[in-house]
């Protein structure tokens, strides 16, 4: 995400990873800035060709060179959610489609399913039946937001039916786009060759931990900038003593945006200082 944020970012990036110009991370970089070692077997599997982040679509791992050497690039439609577009992409929004939830014999059921957390839920209905409906009566129930995609708007081949192909590509689509954010994902005309059992196991043990981590990402970006501008008022006020550094640039918000801890520590001794300086100013007055 850094080299996404700002070209100076981009360049550091570049730099770090080995490049005389501006690049995407390697996946050294990317385990280093995370606080992780490289020779962690878990950290390494996560961002592995079969790792969690690449399966999911969430991280494309680029090269064919060692592990540590290739580079990282996030997917388009993952940048733009986490800078807070809402915006689907393409293919889609070709499926999604606006249901009304009808309350029917079934959404209970369903509905006492995801309070439990079940990650797999069927709805068997015939074809023109309410089976949609119920299941956004069920999460309207529970008080969660769904994302509805109806598989039988994707294209028909003559003769051929629709290939099992775009099949699965449209629903690992889907599961990003709701895994993104972070809502309940109801398929119309679900079949077999979308193998939906296999991709909710993906969503069920990996999506939520994972799409939490990352979205922090913008969240410490953004607090980081705040706390930065906070530090640098005080400095050229003198509220910092030694300190009159007030131009905080890159470096720094790097180092801070990953580490929470520090980060946290900083936060709490700039507003203790923000709060004597007021009561300061209003014993003068």
């Amino acid at each position: 995400m850094l080299a996404e944020l700002h070209p100076s970012a981009h360049l550091l990036c570049g730099l770090l990873s080995g490049d005389p110009s501006p690049a995407r991370p390697t996946a050294a970089l990317a385990l280093e800035l995370a606080g992780a070692s490289v020779v962690d077997a878990g950290a390494r599997e996560r961002i592995g060709p079969d790792g969690p982040l690449v399966r999911l679509g969430l991280v494309v791992l680029e090269g064919d060179d060692v592990l540590l050497a290739r580079r990282l690039r996030l997917p388009d439609r993952v940048v733009a959610r986490l800078l807070g577009s809402h915006r689907a992409t393409a293919d889609v929004a070709a499926v999604l489609v606006d249901a009304e939830p009808v309350d029917l014999d079934g959404s209970a059921d369903v509905a006492a399913a995801l309070r439990v957390g079940e990650p797999l839920v069927w709805v068997h209905s015939p074809v023109g039946a309410a089976g949609t409906a119920l299941a956004v009566a069920a999460c309207r129930e529970v008080d969660v937001t769904c994302l509805v995609g109806d598989l039988e708007r994707l294209p028909v081949a003559t003769g051929a039916g629709t290939d099992p192909a775009l099949v699965r590509r449209t629903v690992r689509a889907l599961v990003l786009e709701a895994g993104l954010g972070g809502t309940v994902l109801v398929l119309a005309g679900m079949d077999t060759n979308a193998d939906p059992q296999s991709v909710y196991e993906d969503l069920k043990k990996k999506l939520k931990p994972v799409t939490g981590v990352v979205s922090n990402v913008a969240d410490a970006w953004t607090e980081t900038g705040e706390l930065a501008d906070q530090r640098n008022a005080q400095a050229k006020t003198g509220k910092l003593g030694d300190n009159t550094k007030a131009g905080r640039r890159l470096a720094w918000h790097i180092q801070k945006m990953f580490s929470a801890s520090k980060r946290g520590k900083l936060q709490q001794k700039t507003k203790v200082l923000a709060a004597a300086t007021s009561a300061a100013a209003a014993n003068g007055s």
